[in-house]
């Protein structure tokens, strides 16, 4: 999330991608601007695809109410904010207080 890919000739200037808003800088090594041959680019979309695909098809999205079937927080209740194939960070109010906890896909549910 956050990185732009984009195609550039060497001896033209990046001003113009620099001052794109949205833009804070550009990947280098160095003084050297970091280059991604176009098969990694595609594969990036390959891959993005299919995890929009999964996203479309049930799985938890950033938004979605979830319950903790498993571990130390059973029971309770929250909102996805972050989601991947690893890893789900929850907002859920323990103690009074706002708190956003890492879970592990397989210990949510949503809520029946």
């Amino acid at each position: 999330p956050g990185y732009c890919f984009c195609g550039y000739v060497a001896e033209q200037s990046i001003a113009p991608i620099r001052s794109t808003p949205g833009v804070i800088s550009l990947v280098r090594f160095g003084m050297e601007i970091a280059v991604v041959q176009p098969a990694v680019v595609e594969r990036v979309r390959r891959v993005e695809a299919a995890l929009q695909a999964n996203a479309a098809a049930g799985a938890l999205k950033p938004g979605d109410k979830v319950k903790v079937i498993d571990g130390p927080f059973v029971g309770l209740e929250g909102l996805a904010s972050r989601v991947s194939a690893e890893r789900i960070d929850v907002l859920m109010t323990i103690m009074g207080q706002p708190q956003r906890i890492r879970f592990s896909p397989g210990h949510l549910a949503r809520p029946v």
